[in-house]
């Protein structure tokens, strides 16, 4: 699932469908010249809601602003299907962080990917538990989360690592 259809958006939409993947995208801002570039065989959800209920890798690229901060909350992590893969490819706000360890330790969430894990990592987790360095993944006391910051700049190259790491 996508959330999020502007250009980086529609581009992890189509990629995804070129991967083999079933797609569900939800904008409720979409542009024309967006639609217009994404494929036609990726459904159209209604609702954030309905998107993280059908979607076992849950994909953000939406700016940060009120509408969105804790759009993904313990409410909706609730919702999403069981060892979903949430990744966070927009901003540190999007995702409440406290809900997303609560999902992770509880088992609901399988792995969260995000370009600044390790400062969300810092932040959350004992210092003593972390290593001295900024990891491009990591295992911290049982949960998978990982950095995007690794990955290089291409799509293929962010999808591929993702898959190599969370799905071996």
């Amino acid at each position: 699932g996508v959330v999020g259809l502007g250009a980086v958006g529609v581009q992890v939409a189509n990629g995804a469908l070129a991967m083999g993947m079933n797609v569900i995208g939800f904008d409720p801002g979409i542009t024309v010249q967006r639609a217009w570039e994404m494929s036609s065989q990726v459904r159209q959800a209604a609702s954030i809601e309905e998107l993280i209920t059908h979607a076992d890798f849950i994909s953000f690229h939406v700016p940060l602003m009120d509408a969105t901060r804790n759009v993904i909350n313990s409410e909706r992590l609730k919702l999403v299907r069981d060892n979903a893969v949430i990744l966070n490819f927009s901003r540190q706000g999007v995702v409440d962080d406290a809900a997303m360890v609560a999902a992770l330790d509880a088992g609901k969430v399988y792995a969260y990917v995000t370009d600044f894990a390790y400062r969300w990592l810092r932040r959350l987790l004992p210092a003593q538990s972390l290593p001295a360095y900024e990891p491009a993944e990591a295992a911290v006391d049982g949960r998978r989360v990982g950095s995007a910051a690794g990955f290089g700049t291409g799509l293929a190259a962010v999808f591929g690592e993702c898959r190599r790491v969370l799905r071996p």
